[in-house]
């Protein structure tokens, strides 16, 4: 489970997945059309609140994350999960 916990005073979210999901939710948010939109990847939170994502990574690999709330993400809130197989 991922939690989003918003201490901030602005609406922040949390998109997650491959690079090239990622990339294509940035071409979707720049559109000034897009709105109320949400996906099984996706979470967001208004100021001083929180949001849960059960996600369940498939294979081992780099997942992205990021937040495209307008001019988030081009600020640095991006980053990267790694998840890696599990040892016997």
């Amino acid at each position: 489970m991922i939690i989003l916990v918003n201490k901030g005073g602005v609406d922040h979210e949390l998109v997650i997945g491959a690079e090239k999901e990622i990339i294509a939710h940035a071409k979707e948010m720049a559109n000034p059309n897009t709105k109320g939109h949400h996906h099984t990847n996706e979470i967001s939170a208004k100021p001083g609140q929180q949001a849960e994502l059960v996600w369940t990574f498939k294979k081992p690999r780099q997942y992205v994350m990021a937040c495209f709330e307008p001019g988030h993400y081009e600020a640095g809130m991006k980053g990267v999960i790694n998840i890696v197989a599990q040892k016997h």
